[in-house]
């Protein structure tokens, strides 16, 4: 089985698991691609394209998104749209889906409350292969960790 994780935001990230080897599953990251236009990063959809088609996922397990308190109008549009654009790649691409929201997939893999870079401690330990150091790598660890936890919802 390949699951496909993926945190929506314009600095989240992709992962892909697949078939176990020594008792842990094979996974690999990618950040949210990205293009500069106008001086701003832009989600380079291609490149989303690409990283789906390539990943050939049986499941996938998205982050469902909401606008946040205090969030501005314009980026709560635009994380409103890299969602929407993920949702319509895996669409075409009729891959089945299933959105979850941080309030379901964090308690259950013991990160209630913590900040985001808990995420790369707990992909560090669950993953040793996996190397995601920079706190920059956050989305990639947090869409690893996305996709463990619909491997382990499947799982029952």
């Amino acid at each position: 089985m390949r699951i496909l994780g993926i945190d929506p935001g314009l600095t989240g990230g992709v992962a892909l698991l697949r078939s176990v080897v020594d008792s842990e599953p094979l996974a690999e990251t990618w950040a949210t691609p990205t293009i500069k236009i106008d001086k701003k990063n832009n989600l380079n959809v291609p490149a989303m394209v690409s990283i789906v088609m390539d990943a050939k996922p049986d499941r996938c397990f998205i982050e469902r998104v909401s606008a946040m308190p205090k969030q501005g109008v314009s980026s709560t549009f635009n994380f409103g749209m890299g969602f929407g654009i993920w949702l319509g790649i895996l669409g075409t691409l009729q891959i089945p889906y299933t959105m979850v929201h941080s309030s379901r997939w964090k308690p259950a893999m013991g990160l209630r409350g913590q900040p985001k870079s808990a995420s790369l401690l707990m992909v560090s330990q669950l993953f040793p292969s996996v190397s995601l150091p920079r706190a920059k790598d956050e989305g990639q660890a947090e869409a690893l960790l996305i996709a463990e936890y619909g491997r382990r919802s499947m799982a029952r």
